[in-house]
């Protein structure tokens, strides 16, 4: 079904995410083997090769600024075309001069 709504040009954003489905539910760095990624990459990063010709935006949702370099690097290498990030804004108003901070930016005018 996917694979059909994206080569046929219906869907032009995907959001991979992961946890917080039930208050139950384990955090997103316990759902798979490897315990420093997000859970929820691997199946983002299969799907961003699966579906490189086409022209729609893969990105994940959920913890993704934890290690703001490590996001970075994630977009830089093309393993996210895009990441949400939502509930972090609600935490810290400030978030944005922090993610900026975090990657030698300034947001302030010179």
């Amino acid at each position: 079904m996917i694979k059909i709504l994206i080569e046929d040009k219906q869907i032009s954003i995907l959001n991979i995410t992961s946890g917080k489905i039930s208050p139950n539910s384990k955090p997103r760095y316990q759902l798979s083997e490897n315990s420093n990624i997000p859970a929820h990459l691997p199946f983002n990063e299969f799907l961003k090769k699966k579906f490189s010709h086409s022209n729609c935006l893969i990105g994940c949702s959920g913890a993704l600024d934890m290690n703001i370099p490590k996001l970075n690097e994630y977009i830089e290498n093309e393993i996210l075309d895009i990441a949400f990030i939502g509930e972090s804004f609600l935490e810290n108003p400030d978030l944005i001069e922090y993610i900026a901070s975090k990657l030698n930016y300034s947001t302030k005018e010179k």
